[in-house]
């Protein structure tokens, strides 16, 4: 069974809910830096399971792989893109309020 892609949808499905949520809406620099930190992670997951440092129990991934890493490493990449600006856009929008005398 699949257990990490169950695991990893769970925590996209949550990301992508709160990003509906929030003000902060993916942009075309967004796209860019997502981009490049999904070749980064292909590169660099693929390179330390190739050289054993990390390995996964076939029977808990879902078998589909891009080079050496198993798609469900590319889902915390992802999880990770959406928060960080939505984190960073809610932390400068409250520096803000704060700032003005409102509170």
């Amino acid at each position: 069974m699949a257990t990490y892609l169950i695991l990893s949808s769970i925590f996209l499905a949550i990301a992508i809910a709160i990003v509906l949520l929030s003000n902060w809406r993916p942009n075309r620099v967004w796209l860019i830096g997502l981009f490049v930190l999904i070749v980064l992670t292909l590169i660099f997951d693929s390179l330390i399971i190739l050289f054993d440092i990390v390995g996964y129990d076939i029977n808990r991934i879902s078998g589909i792989y891009i080079w050496e890493a198993p798609l469900e490493d590319f889902f915390y990449t992802v999880v990770a893109a959406l928060i960080v600006p939505v984190l960073w856009h809610s932390v400068k929008a409250y520096d803000s309020k704060k700032g003005s005398g409102n509170g």
